[in-house]
């Protein structure tokens, strides 16, 4: 689909698309001026193409190139009916604030040639949906339609796209996990995992809370607003934290984040010591009640925060873990962020987990895991499930596959979304890069049999060069 970066699905020249050799104007009007004597080249953003050149622009998904008649512009391969909003309006380029805006209807001759009726280009190309995806999910209406989902990234070299691919066939989502492609590729091997996980933690890691940017007022009980980009990045330390444990991505309800927010405003007066508020708690409200009843709560702003759930300080949190246990839930729907420069809230809605949710969730998980992540001398490991009882299991730990380490293993006790959960910690050790260590699980109850099963951490140094 040949488009403008100002509006998706339309046609015609970008607005940057003006020549600049010589100070010509471009397309129909220089055909009506008779040309340009100097060589005809593109403005795109801030670079100057040659006629034949192209470039692609990836926030706006579209590849660019520079005709004689100006720049043309269109979607990426792969790109078609991705149904994200429109991409910003970069607004006027140097040149257009500099004169008045350009005529571009076509003069008589041309326009006379022109047909009366432009040929059928057929019936639009289904818009993705606004939310994430869930593989094998209904999709009426929707033949034919293909979507990205995630960031493009790069893995060991190779260049992908986005995260995630899902086509509808059949009235059903078809989707690809392109970063388990990418990690599975053979010709990648363990340099495929290992370089993305570390390039993900490093992201979110870089970014810290911008209290600054925080508006409202506790003293007069005006809750304020999160900025987009601060929401939007705490909800991705989450999903980074879901990621390296091989769930998938939670998604954002706008909808709850105004009962998030006063949550937080809430939670700056009430504290964190139970989850009920009354009356005549300071900067009570219906929301903020909701809010502090059903969200995970915290005396720190969002980003922060989202790691001490991780942790689970406190007495209380050890026996449950329970905040980790809910970033970490398979069934976790879809959820409201809210901050104050002081405290924060995670807003949590029920929804049933995806169809091919993992039977039990570990932390730290298998296979090459960031060091820094781990952080288990203070809550410790842990592994959790809805369908297998661990209540009667046990638990070994093997440095390299073959040194016995000590633990001490504990029940988790109203393991929050979890029907069972057993955590451990270290005793005389921790876990250091470049070791493996394999955990045994046994004497566990699933499908109504003893059984075991078992999973290998690998540390990586993401630091390390």
């Amino acid at each position: 689909m040949i488009r403008p970066a100002s509006g998706r699905g339309a046609t015609g020249l970008h607005p940057a698309g003006l020549c600049v050799a010589g100070l010509c104007v471009a397309g129909l009007l220089a055909l009506a001026l008779g040309g340009c004597d100097e060589d005809v080249g593109c403005a795109h953003d801030d670079r100057v193409l040659a006629v034949g050149e192209s470039v692609d622009d990836i926030p706006r998904r579209l590849r660019c190139t520079c005709t004689a008649g100006g720049l043309l512009c269109e979607d990426l391969p792969g790109a078609v009916g991705l149904g994200d909003a429109a991409p910003p309006d970069v607004g006027p380029g140097p040149m257009d604030m500099a004169r008045p805006p350009v005529d571009m209807s076509p003069p008589d001759a041309i326009a006379d040639a022109m047909p009366d009726v432009m040929p059928d280009a057929g019936p639009p190309r289904p818009m993705c949906p606004e939310r994430l995806i869930v593989a094998g999910s209904d999709c009426p209406g929707m033949a034919g339609a293909e979507c990205l989902e995630g960031p493009a990234f790069d893995c060991c070299g190779a260049r992908y796209a986005a995260e995630r691919r899902c086509q509808c066939a059949e009235g059903r989502w078809r989707c690809v996990d392109l970063v388990a492609q990418c990690e599975a590729d053979p010709d990648i091997g363990d340099c495929g995992r290992r370089t993305r996980l570390c390039q993900r933690w490093q992201a979110t890691r870089a970014v810290r809370d911008p209290v600054e940017g925080w508006l409202g007022d506790h003293e007069a009980c005006d809750a304020g607003v999160m900025s987009a980009d601060w929401r939007s990045d705490t909800l991705d330390r989450i999903n980074t934290y879901r990621a390296l444990a091989g769930l998938p991505a939670v998604d954002h309800q706008p909808s709850l984040d105004g009962i998030a927010q006063a949550c937080a405003l809430a939670v700056r007066w009430h504290g964190t010591q139970d989850h009920q508020l009354e009356m005549n708690d300071r900067c009570f409200s219906r929301a903020a009640a909701e809010g502090v009843a059903d969200s995970l709560i915290h005396a720190a702003p969002a980003l922060s925060a989202v790691d001490d759930y991780m942790l689970d300080f406190g007495e209380q949190n050890f026996d449950s873990l329970v905040h980790r246990l809910y970033l970490l839930a398979p069934q976790l729907g879809p959820v409201g962020l809210g901050s104050t420069s002081l405290a924060s809230c995670v807003h949590i809605a029920n929804a049933r987990g995806p169809e091919d949710a993992p039977r039990w969730v570990a932390w730290p998980p298998a296979g090459p895991f960031p060091l820094e992540a781990a952080q288990t001398d203070v809550a410790g490991w842990s592994v959790h499930s809805n369908v297998i009882n661990l209540a009667f299991a046990e638990v070994q730990v093997f440095r390299d596959g073959i040194e016995p380490l000590e633990v001490d293993v504990r029940s988790l006790q109203s393991a929050g979304p979890a029907g069972w959960g057993l955590a451990w910690l270290p005793v005389g050790w921790d876990l250091e890069a470049g070791r493996s260590y394999r955990v045994a699980i046994t004497d566990a109850i699933i499908d109504g049999e003893r059984q075991g099963f078992g999973y290998t951490v690998e540390p990586v140094d993401c630091a390390a060069p």
